[in-house]
C-alpha cells in the first residue's frame, strides 16, 4: 500500500471513529448541551455520504507527504476543527454555510503559506542566557502576586482544579496572566524540547517537574500534556516515516481505545463521552453556534479588544458567555470559547475569516523562516505545535500575544544560531 493510500485510509478511519463516538457516546450523554441527532432517514444517510465526499475533496491538501511546519499546523487544525465539524454537520442539523466557510478559510491559510516567499531574518547571538533571564522574570511576575495575596497553593487533585483557578487568576492580574501562559505553554515546554534534543535527560526531568509544579500551583490541566507533546513531535520528526501518518496512528488508536473502554465498562461511558466531546465535538459545536448567533446580532469588529477605543462593544457580556448561557441557561458558569475561524466570523463575517486565514499564513511562514536553516526542524516543529494548537479554541489576536505564538517566535529567534546547537550538553 502506497503512503498516500495509507494516509487516506487512516483519515477515513479517524472520521468514522469520530462518528461512532458522537452517535454512541456524546449524543446519548450530552443531548441537553446542544448535541442533536438527525432522523435516521434516507436524507440523513445521504448527508453522511455527502460529508465524506466533502472530506475527500478537502483531503487533497492533506495527503501529500510533507515535513513543513505549515503542513503540520494545517493537519492538526483540520483534525481538531474541520473533521468534527463534518461529523456534526452530517449527523445533526448544522449550518452548511459555516462548514464551507471554515473549510475555505483553512484551505486559504494553507495555500497562502505555500505561495508566500520566506522572510529573511538576521541571526543573533542570543542563546540560552536571554531565555533563562526571560523565564526568571516571568516566574517572578507569576509567583510574587500569588505569595503576596496568600493564594499560593499546591494542588494535584484534578477534581478540584476549578476551586483554585478563579482565585489564582484574580491574584496574579493581567501581567501575571501573560507570565503564566508564556511559561506553561511556551518557555518550559521549549526548554524541555531543547534539552531533549541535547540528550540531557536530567534537565528534561527537571523541566518536567517544573511543568508539573506549574500545574499544581495554577490548576491548568493542559500544562501536564505539553512536555509529552513536544517530545512526541520531535520523535516523529526524527523517524523516517511520514509524520502525518504517525500522528494519525496515535490519534486514531487513542480514540478507538477510549471508545472500546466505554464498551467494556458501562460505568465509564459518561467519562468516555466527556473526553471525546471535550477534545473534538464541543469546539465544532461552538463554531456552529457562533455562526447561528451572529445571523441575528451585529458583528463585533474587534470592539471587544484592539478597536474598543474606536467603536462601542455591542453586548453587555463577552460573546463566549452569551453563547454558553444560551446553551445552558442564564446564570450558568459556561464560557463557550471558539477557535480562530469562529472568532473571525464573530468580528467581520466571511471577510473576517478570509483576513484571519491570510494573516495565519503569514505568521506560519514567519515561523518557518525562523526554523529552516536556523534551528533543528524537529525542535521548531515541536515548539510551533503547542503555540498554534491554541487556535483550536482561541481568537487569532489572543493566541498571538496571550497564548504564546509571538513568544514561540521569540524563542526560535533567540535560539537561531548554529553554535547553540553544536555545543555539547556540558557547555550550555
Amino acid at each position: 500500500m502506497s503512503n498516500v493510500t495509507y494516509k487516506v485510509v487512516l483519515l477515513l478511519a479517524f472520521r468514522m471513529a469520530l462518528d461512532v463516538g458522537y452517535v454512541f457516546y456524546v449524543y446519548p450523554k450530552f443531548s441537553y448541551a446542544g448535541f442533536t441527532m438527525g432522523d435516521m432517514t434516507g436524507n440523513m444517510w445521504l448527508k453522511v455520504a455527502l460529508s465524506y465526499l466533502l472530506m475527500v475533496i478537502y483531503m487533497w491538501l492533506m495527503i501529500k507527504e510533507s515535513r513543513r511546519i505549515a503542513y503540520l499546523i494545517f493537519f492538526l487544525l483540520s483534525i481538531f476543527i474541520v473533521f468534527p465539524m463534518l461529523s456534526l454537520w452530517a449527523l445533526s442539523s448544522r449550518s452548511t454555510t459555516m462548514l464551507i466557510m471554515t473549510m475555505a478559510g483553512m484551505a486559504l491559510f494553507y495555500i497562502s503559506s505555500r505561495v508566500m516567499p520566506g522572510f529573511s531574518i538576521p541571526l543573533v547571538k542570543g542563546g540560552m542566557a536571554p531565555i533563562f533571564m526571560l523565564a526568571s522574570l516571568l516566574t517572578l511576575a507569576l509567583f510574587y502576586p500569588l505569595v503576596m495575596h496568600g493564594t499560593f497553593n499546591v494542588n494535584f487533585d484534578l477534581l478540584r482544579v476549578y476551586d483554585y483557578r478563579a482565585s489564582v487568576h484574580e491574584s496574579i492580574g493581567r501581567v501575571g496572566g501573560y507570565a503564566l501562559s508564556w511559561l506553561g505553554k511556551i518557555i518550559v515546554p521549549a526548554l524541555t524540547a531543547f534539552f531533549y534534543y541535547k540528550k540531557n535527560y536530567l534537565l528534561v526531568l527537571v523541566f518536567f517537574i517544573l511543568q508539573l509544579f506549574l500545574f499544581a500551583v495554577t490548576t491548568h490541566k493542559e500544562f501536564i500534556i505539553y512536555p509529552f507533546v513536544v517530545i512526541l513531535v520531535m520523535r516523529l520528526y526524527n523517524n523516517r516515516r511520514d509524520v502525518i501518518c504517525s500522528l494519525l496512528e496515535v490519534l486514531l488508536l487513542s480514540l478507538v481505545a477510549i471508545e472500546i473502554a466505554g464498551m467494556i465498562d458501562d460505568a465509564a461511558r459518561v467519562y468516555v463521552a466527556a473526553v471525546i466531546s471535550r477534545i473534538y465535538h464541543v469546539i465544532a459545536l461552538n463554531f456552529y453556534e457562533y455562526y447561528d448567533y451572529f445571523q441575528n446580532h451585529p458583528f463585533v469588529f474587534w470592539s471587544n479588544s484592539m478597536l474598543g477605543w474606536l467603536m462601542p462593544y455591542p453586548f453587555d457580556y463577552p460573546v463566549p458567555v452569551l453563547i454558553g448561557s444560551g446553551r445552558y441557561g442564564e446564570g450558568t458558569d459556561a464560557f463557550a470559547n471558539a477557535g480562530f475561524i469562529a472568532s473571525a466570523y464573530m468580528h467581520a463575517g466571511f471577510a473576517g475569516i478570509m483576513l484571519y486565514s491570510v494573516l495565519l499564513g503569514i505568521l506560519v511562514k514567519i515561523t518557518e523562516s525562523l526554523t529552516s536553516g536556523r534551528v533543528p526542524y524537529d525542535f521548531g516543529a515541536a515548539v510551533s505545535t503547542i503555540a498554534y494548537l491554541q487556535l483550536v479554541n482561541t481568537d487569532l489576536t489572543t493566541a498571538l500575544l496571550t497564548h504564546g505564538i509571538a513568544m514561540s517566535m521569540l524563542v526560535l529567534f533567540l535560539l537561531g544560531h548554529h553554535r547553540i546547537w553544536k555545543q555539547g550538553k556540558n557547555n550550555l
